[in-house]
């Protein structure tokens, strides 16, 4: 028996399906598996390409699909179920340039793959010229190395997993999480699968309980928001012990209107009175999408 594994073209996620491959063999899984990579304009980064990929996943009788965690939509199909996330990568977003964000010159093209990271750069300097994007990383790179743009705006998990060797005095710059929240689950990688049932232990020990336990209350911030579809919104929760803290940044498409919380939360107590405050001091202009 084979079990077919989906994924984007991008590197990171070809590279995280193999991983997963070589987990389940070292745990002694005795089954073929071939990974098919789907490519889609923007690289599968939207909700159609999410949707390429689920639906390849379910024609395939014995198949699973391997994404990053901020892709995966707050709602899933009934018979679909997230059954290994991976261990966290970094969670952050890195600039690569020639100076950081601040010494970027006034009307600086700068390339972002995501509202929110567009949103976010527009909040830190507005005088910047930040373009949302549908390339890969490797060609957002590739467009900085030429000189079409000032700089790029990746994950950094991009940078964690191969190494990144800039041409000239380009760098790589990790962003501040006061300014440049994640979006909710960057940085894991999660199996999809609906009818292929891998044996409970093998995904026990594959499976990584704490960035599970992370990527599950950003998404439930997510919903407990339900900000409308498009709208800047970063969340990111980082454990410590049996606490956590959690920061979430609520942006206006132009990223002139902000509203944002980090606050540490103890194992016992709920979300549900930072996030009522959260919600009872944002303007309802952040809460629909802002064209």
């Amino acid at each position: 028996m084979r079990t077919v594994i989906f994924t984007s073209g991008e590197r990171s996620s070809i590279e995280m399906a193999g991983r997963t491959i070589s987990g389940f063999k070292r745990l002694g899984l005795r089954r073929g598996f071939d990974i098919d990579v789907i490519k889609a304009a923007g690289q599968l980064r939207d909700d159609r390409g999410f949707g390429l990929l689920l639906s390849a996943m379910q024609s395939e009788a014995q198949s699973a699909l391997l994404c990053p965690a901020e892709q995966v939509p707050s709602e899933l199909p009934e018979d679909t179920r997230m059954a290994i996330i991976q261990r966290r990568l970094k969670s952050s977003d890195c600039i690569v340039s020639e100076g950081g964000y601040t010494r970027l010159k006034s009307g600086s093209v700068v390339a972002c793959q995501h509202v929110l990271r567009r949103a976010q750069m527009l909040r830190v300097r507005r005088d910047l010229r930040v373009r949302e994007v549908t390339l890969d990383p490797e060609s957002m790179l590739l467009s900085v190395e030429r000189g079409e743009s000032a700089a790029c705006v990746l994950p950094s998990y991009e940078f964690q997993l191969f190494e990144f060797a800039g041409k000239g005095n380009l760098r790589a710059s990790e962003l501040p999480l006061d300014y440049f929240v994640p979006a909710a689950g960057q940085g894991a990688f999660v199996l999809l699968t609906r009818d292929v049932e891998f044996p409970e232990r093998a995904v026990r020990r594959m499976d990584d309980q704490q960035t599970r336990r992370e990527i599950t209350i950003e998404r439930k911030v997510v919903n407990k928001l339900s900000p409308a579809s498009g709208v800047p919104l970063g969340v990111n929760c980082t454990s410590f012990g049996s606490g956590y803290r959690l920061h979430v940044q609520l942006l206006s498409s132009d990223g002139a209107l902000e509203r944002k919380i980090s606050a540490d939360i103890a194992g016992k107590e709920s979300l549900s009175e930072p996030l009522s405050r959260f919600r009872d001091d944002t303007s309802r202009r952040l809460l629909n999408r802002i064209k």
